[in-house]
């Protein structure tokens, strides 16, 4: 009333400030005094998983009710494990629970281990629930296959194989999904490098590839939890999940956004994934039932073969009867890693590395905690560059060969001749590998590399299957807070809070000023899907094609994405005469004069391509992205799409409008100045290159069709007046 009464307000307003505080007062009654009550009230169980308790010495799955027994007194005890391994094996013995004593007095049993199990039905329930999902799933019947090209699982002959199986129409009939399993440890805790948790991942291969690796869309199968020892076998972890796929592949009616009733969903899986070959070969003792199914085991190889490429470079180094055919008398293993993250930091100062590569730690000997991320950047980009005048010749010719196939393999759409020149690398490179370290020095993954070409042929690019977003899924897990205690279970709890969240819909009142604080947690099923399967293989045909004649450049000009902010500039005459032999080179003599092209062009700092962004130098914030490389020019600065790969600096993007016959149709260019040849320009080896800092004379070559584009490149510039060139693959995904 003092409030009021000095501010001089009306009745009016009195009355109403205490209709409102009386809303407030009814609204705060509502609100539930703890989580719990609001998990109640939300009919949220954030235990909706199967806990299983875990023996700590054996694996052994127990229910968690046969975690006691009663004894002979009539007491509730402590059972322990009862597992034998072989029949005249010696028992486990292992205590299974742990008695703890409550503050009422009263005593309790918990497990020591607990597997969280996460129903893969359940989780398939939930998602084809959602809106659009079970269309998306169906997405890839319209997928057309390009001759020559391997784009998407969708083209591998694994999936070709289960249209049908055993006569029955399987992916061939709709709502029938296929599944990848993954599974990989990871560490939970911060600074802590002894306890390490299992994630099982399912992933989606009926969804489009931009959408099937989404983090909402993963099923989290199960967490294993950390064990006094790795498992020697995952079978009893994999037992609840074989059970369920036997009936998912049976079929299973769920409800979905499809239809108000229930219709009949099925199941398989495809491929199991793997980072390391331990996991693998432990992921290989699958129970015969789980054949059945029809899974195919997929054998990744991460890049991790530098590791075995040191460790056999450390002792052939410090073997003094091979010393005088590698580095000068006296180097050893340690001396070269010194030396070479020395150099290594010192020349990573002078990368200038394109925007979202990711970094790559300059501790070369601290290598064996390099993420699968950090291992394709060291060997794509960073290797070849530093390794020069470290490594003998040979050494180097081994590793290059590891490093071409690799370049090859990483592309996310492949010819069938790159996968052949990749395949043949491989072999080259271990064959290689025998020759300096003897046979006794090979490694398994050595041998798995030459399954690789047979891989991408069953399962399409290794895009659609390699580790980086499994990777990626366990950054997500351990950002999760925890307290340290029953780390497994809380991770559950939270991962299962976080997707009801993000598949959660919210009311439309108020969401002008709520939406942006909720939109991160939020899935967009509605968001634009730019379909990388088919644009992948027409841009990089374009790209290597030697007839523009052939392109469909109105089709390809459908995916140039520009933004808002523009200048018009007005085109002279020496302008317009290069456009005008340009599009003479593209259409041939449908261009006759120059009555057809406009006298005005828009520029812009940057465009994007696909899911791709291009930048430029009038645009600061994009010019680590303003380096490209192309088949465009040859060394007069005359068109020549046969004339070889030529890197190139984007001065900026121009939009033109051509006029032929009654339609007219806008192209956008990049305005290059294209690097002139160095005489030493193959100096580190295939694919660095080397190339002067001046650039070729301006005229129509300077115009490039912006759909031409093959990629773009990292520079380092260690010379005054020269570039060294790293390309980069394209990323479509």
């Amino acid at each position: 009333m003092v409030i009021e009464t000095s501010l001089d307000l009306s009745e009016v307003i009195r009355e109403n400030d205490m209709l409102l505080w009386k809303k407030l007062e009814d609204l705060v009654a509502i609100i539930p005094s703890s989580l719990y009550l609001l998990r109640k009230f939300a009919c949220f169980d954030r235990d909706n998983f199967v806990k299983y308790a875990v023996c700590s010495k054996c694996s052994k799955l127990y229910d968690k009710k046969d975690c006691t027994e009663i004894d002979h007194r009539g007491e509730r005890t402590v059972k322990h494990c009862q597992y034998k391994r072989y029949p005249r094996s010696a028992t486990c013995g292992a205590p299974l629970a742990k008695k703890v004593f409550l503050t009422n007095g009263t005593e309790q049993f918990y497990p020591l281990k607990v597997y969280c199990y996460n129903s893969v039905k359940e989780k398939l329930q939930e998602t084809v629930m959602r809106e659009n999902f079970p269309q998306q799933c169906e997405s890839w019947r319209d997928h057309q296959s390009e001759e020559g090209y391997l784009a998407d699982i969708v083209d591998g002959q694994v999936w070709k194989d289960f249209q049908t199986v055993d006569g029955e129409p399987f992916l061939s009939a709709p709502r029938n999904y296929m599944f990848m399993l993954n599974f990989d440890f990871f560490q939970p805790i911060k600074h802590r490098n002894d306890y390490s948790v299992g994630v099982l991942y399912l992933a989606n291969l009926n969804l489009p590839r931009s959408m099937g690796f989404k983090w909402e869309n993963i099923i989290v199968v199960g967490i294993v939890p950390g064990l006094d020892k790795e498992p020697a076998s995952l079978n009893e972890f994999l037992a609840p999940l074989v059970k369920e796929m036997k009936v998912l592949w049976n079929g299973v009616y769920l409800k979905s956004s499809l239809c108000r009733l229930p219709l009949r969903f099925r199941a398989a899986l495809a491929c199991i994934s793997e980072l390391h070959l331990p996991a693998f070969l432990v992921m290989s003792l699958l129970p015969g039932n789980f054949v059945a199914l029809r899974a195919t085991i997929l054998i990744v190889v991460a890049l991790s073969a530098l590791s075995s490429f040191l460790e056999m470079l450390k002792t052939h180094l410090t073997s003094q009867a091979q010393q005088n055919q590698c580095l000068s008398c006296g180097w050893n293993y340690a001396f070269l890693v010194s030396k070479t993250s020395r150099q290594w930091r010192n020349e990573s100062k002078c990368l200038m590395l394109e925007q979202g590569l990711g970094d790559c730690h300059t501790k070369l000997a601290n290598y064996g905690c390099y993420t699968a991320s950090q291992w394709k950047n060291w060997t794509l980009v960073y290797s070849l560059f530093v390794l020069d005048g470290l490594l003998p010749k040979e050494h180097m010719r081994c590793w290059q060969a590891f490093v071409l196939a690799c370049k090859f393999l990483t592309r996310p759409v492949i010819t069938a001749l790159e996968l052949q020149k990749a395949d043949l690398m491989l072999l080259q490179f271990c064959e290689k590998f025998e020759q300096l370290y003897g046979k006794l020095k090979l490694k398994p993954n050595m041998h798995l590399q030459g399954h690789l070409k047979q891989c991408v042929l069953d399962y399409g690019p290794i895009y659609n299957f390699w580790c980086f977003s499994f990777e990626r899924f366990n950054g997500i897990l351990s950002s999760f807070k925890t307290n340290n205690r029953c780390i497994e279970i809380q991770l559950m709890r939270k991962l299962l809070s976080d997707h009801l969240i993000s598949t959660t819909s919210l009311p439309n009142e108020f969401e002008e000023h709520f939406l942006p604080v909720f939109s991160h947690h939020l899935t967009n099923t509605a968001e634009k899907i730019i379909d990388i399967v088919k644009l992948g293989p027409k841009l990089i045909n374009a790209a290597i094609s030697n007839n523009l004649l052939e392109i469909d450049w109105r089709m390809l000009e459908r995916e140039v994405y520009l933004p808002r902010f523009h200048k018009v500039r007005a085109l002279d005459e020496d302008e317009l005469s290069s456009l005008h032999f340009v599009y003479k080179a593209m259409y041939g003599n449908v261009i006759t004069n120059l009555d057809c092209l406009a006298k005005t062009v828009r520029r812009f700092g940057s465009v994007v391509i696909g899911p791709e962004k291009f930048g430029s130098k009038l645009e600061c914030r994009s010019l680590k992205s303003a380096r490209i490389v192309a088949s465009w020019t040859d060394d007069h600065g005359l068109i020549r799409p046969d004339a070889g790969l030529r890197p190139g600096k984007v001065d900026c993007f121009v939009q033109h409008t051509l006029k032929i016959g009654s339609e007219s149709q806008q192209h956008v260019f990049v305005l290059v100045d294209w690097y002139t040849d160095d005489e030493n320009k193959d100096k580190y080896g295939k694919p660095v290159e080397i190339w002067r800092k001046t650039f070729l004379p301006g005229g129509p070559s300077r115009y490039l069709p912006v759909a031409t584009i093959l990629s773009k490149f990292v520079v380092a510039s260690t010379f005054e007046d020269k570039v060294v060139i790293v390309p980069l693959n394209r990323t479509f995904s």
